[in-house]
């Protein structure tokens, strides 16, 4: 399991070409200032995704900002648009929908040593449901971290910019975010999930990352 933050306003831009006299080049961009959403993802080493979840910068649930949204996705919303402990716990079940594990076939699940994973509901919940918790392996045991996340941002900064171009005047809003991970929360063309786990030395066919 991991999760990355993703702004309405990308952080990189893609290269323009110009005429070699051109010093400058003016265009116009989504805001000043972008709110954070943040994507969260799992996998396993065999090439299973669990559908993701999607924190808004919200105080209100609104379903029209998830209309677009990947199949299954597990709309979530906080102050701020980021993990805490009572979002994780609503995750948590998530994954255990479906993950499918039991008793004769548990999970490990491999994440960082983040505060909300760590609260004491969620490591009754975690025991309940016969899931083993590997803390403290943040940029260690994350292919996605290491592998996913890079190329999703780079494939929506280059969509986000498409967008800009094709919708004149406008800006990305919280609406049109859902619609980008679509597109882009996939396994990409070439990604090898079993290769990725094997350079991190963690194969087992159980071994979930978030």
């Amino acid at each position: 399991m991991d999760e990355t933050g993703i702004s309405t306003v990308p952080n990189t831009t893609p290269k323009v070409i110009t005429p070699k006299v051109k010093k400058t080049v003016g265009k116009i961009s989504s805001a000043e200032r972008g709110q954070t959403v943040t994507p969260v993802c799992c996998m396993s080493a065999t090439g299973v995704f669990v559908p993701p979840a999607s924190i808004l910068p919200r105080k209100r649930m609104n379903p029209l900002l998830y209309k677009d949204a990947p199949n299954g996705t597990l709309p979530l919303i906080s102050d701020i648009g980021y993990m805490n402990s009572h979002l994780y716990i609503d995750w948590l079940k998530h994954f255990v929908k479906h993950a499918k594990l039991s008793t004769e076939d548990p999970v490990l699940l491999i994440a960082d040593n983040h505060i909300s994973c760590c609260s004491l509901p969620a490591v009754l919940l975690r025991e309940s449901y016969n899931v083993s918790y590997s803390s403290n392996t943040a940029h260690v045991l994350q292919p996605l971290d290491k592998c996913f996340f890079v190329p999703l941002k780079a494939l929506y900064s280059s969509e986000a910019e498409k967008w800009l171009v094709e919708n004149p005047g406008k800006v990305i809003a919280l609406y049109e975010i859902q619609g980008f991970f679509k597109k882009l929360i996939v396994p990409q063309p070439g990604f090898n999930s079993k290769k990725k786990f094997s350079e991190l030395q963690v194969l087992s066919h159980t071994t979930l990352t978030l």
